[in-house]
């Protein structure tokens, strides 16, 4: 068993630009895949079966890698993607944080065929990182400034539910968390 790690470069982390690969005692194996599809690696999550690795490359693409590290699957170019976070979902569908459009999309289970929208654009400010619960997703986001300066801190969990408007939901469990009632539009993005 190793433990794997995205290590982002340039801009996004001045990493490696890769997956990396280690022994659970810390010691560092090497990266776990040469595939030049893989660029600036952000989210990855394992299949139920563990023999596939969902990861979301730098490139606007999703791959699946093998346990060797050899791509078996690849979404091709995805203009725009902006891939951050990424999760297998209970439906078999790999949910992608979409960073620049601000929501959170899922590709079918072999990745072949498009992405579709899970949340209206803009309803998760850059999202970072998410988990399913029972019919609940809780993506982590930034925090507009204005929660923060109120004490939030950068990052918080959001319960979304399928019966309401995510972006209402989202306001309402801030305000519920806040001990006060929401106000219409009152969580935006901040530039």
């Amino acid at each position: 068993m190793s433990i794997l790690v995205t290590s982002a470069s340039g801009s996004n982390g001045d990493g490696y630009g890769a997956l990396l690969s280690f022994r659970l005692d810390g010691t560092f194996i090497g990266s776990f895949s040469d595939d030049p599809r893989i660029v600036d690696p952000r989210g990855m999550s394992v299949s139920p079966d563990r023999q596939h690795l969902c990861v979301n490359s730098g490139n606007d693409r999703i791959l699946a890698l093998d346990t060797k590290g050899m791509v078996v699957r690849d979404t091709g170019s995805v203009p725009g993607l902006n891939a951050g976070g990424g999760n297998l979902g209970p439906d078999g569908r790999y949910y992608v944080g979409l960073r620049s459009v601000r929501t959170i999309a899922a590709f079918p289970p072999y990745l072949n065929g498009a992405a579709q929208s899970v949340l209206p654009a803009s309803a998760v400010t850059y999202p970072r990182g998410f988990a399913f619960g029972t019919d609940v997703i809780h993506p982590v986001s930034r925090v507009s400034a204005s929660y923060q300066s109120a004490g939030w801190g950068e990052r918080r969990a959001h319960r979304l539910t399928s019966t309401a408007h995510p972006a209402a939901t989202i306001r309402q469990a801030v305000a519920e968390q806040r001990g006060s009632r929401p106000e219409p539009g009152s969580l935006h993005a901040d530039s």
